[in-house]
C-alpha cells in the first residue's frame, strides 16, 4: 500500500473515482494500484500529483509501506 498517498487523499476528499479519472482508469483499478496488486505507471504518478498535490513529491505520496 502507499501509504502516504492514501492519507493526503483522505486529508484532500479525493476518492478512487477522482483518481480513475485523472489516469483514464476504472475506481477497481485504482484500488488495486494503491494496494500494490498492480503498479502504478511513472505517468499516472506525475498525473496524480500534477492534479491533486502538486506541492509535494513523488518520493513522499508513492513511499512504499
Amino acid at each position: 500500500m502507499y501509504p502516504n498517498l492514501a492519507a493526503e487523499m483522505a486529508r484532500k476528499g479525493i476518492d478512487f473515482s477522482d483518481i480513475a479519472k485523472v489516469i483514464g482508469k476504472d475506481k477497481r483499478s485504482v484500488y488495486n494500484k494503491i494496494h500494490k496488486i498492480t503498479h502504478f505507471t511513472l505517468e499516472e504518478c506525475r498525473a496524480i500529483r500534477d492534479a491533486f498535490f502538486p506541492d509535494m513529491e513523488l518520493d513522499y505520496l508513492f513511499k512504499e509501506d
